[in-house]
């Protein structure tokens, strides 16, 4: 998502399966993705693709323009 000159962009793609929350106690500092979600750290990374652009007018809500990749 990202908005320039009054116009907003964004990026939509499948629904992203949701994470468990995940809380546990750990004395080092920064963690491991592995440990905060399985979703993270799988070969196949099925977050953050999307297929369809789209242009929105955010005070309308009105699609400008949309595009679709196959």
């Amino acid at each position: 998502m990202g908005m320039e000159d009054g116009t907003l962009y964004v990026m939509m793609g499948d629904t992203e399966q949701p994470d468990k929350v995940t809380t546990w106690k750990r004395r080092m500092h920064g963690w491991s993705w592995g440990e905060i979600s399985k979703g993270y750290n799988q070969s196949d990374q099925p977050r953050g693709f999307g297929r369809t652009v789209l242009a929105i007018d955010p005070t309308t809500k009105k699609v400008l323009w949309h595009h679709r990749e196959d």
